[in-house]
């Protein structure tokens, strides 16, 4: 594999994910979560997810650099390495709801191309690779320009809420989902007018950005620039994602975005 997914490997890809997200569908009943040392928590579900994509990933592309959230890395220096976040918005899984996913990205030199998200318990997989377009249940995904109005929805993560606060009424309501990987491909399904979210990990990020990405859309730091590299984004990095016209409106700084009513 040379950089770029044939739509065999796409398709392998999808549902690969997709088994892993049953797998975790089915443990989330009995999920018992406890505390890892970065402040955040971990199921077991999330172990035995992650093994579950390295060993399948393993077998359709050996030798291929793994990044998981649970095993760190493994695998060799290659320019292309997959990122793996067995379950994003493990809080939320840990109480029995609904928002969350499993995520797996395709980075080339720290660039997404290729990304599957699944979010089990809403019955919705999102799933892209450059040049093979970008898609949810069968459909290619085009995402439209951002429009910031009263009655736009703008999804934000609990940190980037909490660091901003809510934006001005006439921008539109907020809305809160279980991890950045949901929010991202809500963004790129037209779900969400924009995203805003605090950098944490590259894995929370790949699987969801390659699908933003392929749908058209955009993803930004909050000073205007484009996001090429995410290995390369420092750790307290804000980003804000939407349509293809979304240079237009940064970087006015959150909350004061400018385009409101356009």
């Amino acid at each position: 594999m040379l950089g770029l997914l044939t739509p065999d490997d796409l398709s392998f890809l999808v549902q690969a994910s997709q088994r892993a997200a049953m797998m975790a569908l089915q443990m989330q009943p009995t999920a018992a979560s406890r505390d890892k040392g970065d402040g955040t928590i971990v199921t077991e579900a999330d172990l035995q997810v992650e093994r579950l994509l390295r060993h399948d990933l393993g077998g359709r592309f050996p030798g291929l650099p793994i990044l998981g959230e649970e095993e760190g890395r493994t695998g060799g220096q290659a320019g292309l390495v997959f990122a793996l976040d067995p379950i994003d918005g493990t809080l939320s899984y840990a109480r029995g709801d609904g928002h969350w996913a499993v995520s797996v990205g395709l980075l080339r030199q720290g660039h997404p191309v290729a990304g599957v998200v699944v979010a089990p318990a809403l019955g919705v997989t999102w799933w892209a690779a450059q040049g093979l377009g970008a898609y949810r249940a069968g459909r290619r995904l085009t995402r439209a320009d951002t429009r910031l109005h009263r009655h736009s929805l703008v999804a934000f993560t609990t940190s980037a809420l909490t660091r901003y606060g809510p934006p001005p009424a006439e921008l539109g309501h907020v809305r809160c989902f279980g991890g950045i990987a949901l929010q991202l491909a809500l963004c790129a399904d037209n779900r969400v007018d924009a995203a805003i979210t605090r950098y944490w990990s590259v894995w929370d990020l790949a699987g969801a950005t390659a699908v933003l990405l392929e749908a058209g859309g955009r993803l930004l730091t909050a000073d205007g620039d484009e996001v090429t590299d995410l290995f390369a984004c420092p750790e307290d990095a804000d980003f804000i994602a939407g349509g293809p016209n979304l240079r237009e409106l940064v970087p006015v700084p959150l909350p004061r975005w400018s385009g409101a009513g356009s």
